[in-house]
């Protein structure tokens, strides 16, 4: 049986995924998942962010995880606002 303390981060961020992928839901845009492949570059971008208020990477990993979701969105045939934006388009539009 598993540490308690061992699974702690790992539902931390499944609980932060589900937030996500809500809000993006409730906001009407296209949603996304952080994978396990991308987790890394996401914790990165969000110290980025948080520390040096750097936001390129943390936006470049939720639009590409933003893609996949996409694909699969295409794949069963959902829709969805299909406009694209790059990470630099997002921080022109919304602000520093």
């Amino acid at each position: 049986m598993p540490d308690t303390r061992e699974l702690l981060p790992v539902l931390l961020f499944e609980k932060q995924n589900r937030i996500m992928f809500k809000q993006c839901i409730a906001n009407d845009i296209a949603p996304f998942f952080i994978n396990d492949e991308c987790k890394h570059f996401y914790y990165v971008g969000l110290k980025e962010w948080q520390i040096d208020s750097k936001k390129n990477r943390l936006l470049d990993v939720f639009l590409s995880m933003q893609d996949d979701m996409k694909t699969i969105l295409d794949y069963f045939r959902i829709n969805y606002d299909k406009t694209d934006m790059s990470a630099k388009e997002l921080i022109q539009k919304h602000g520093s």
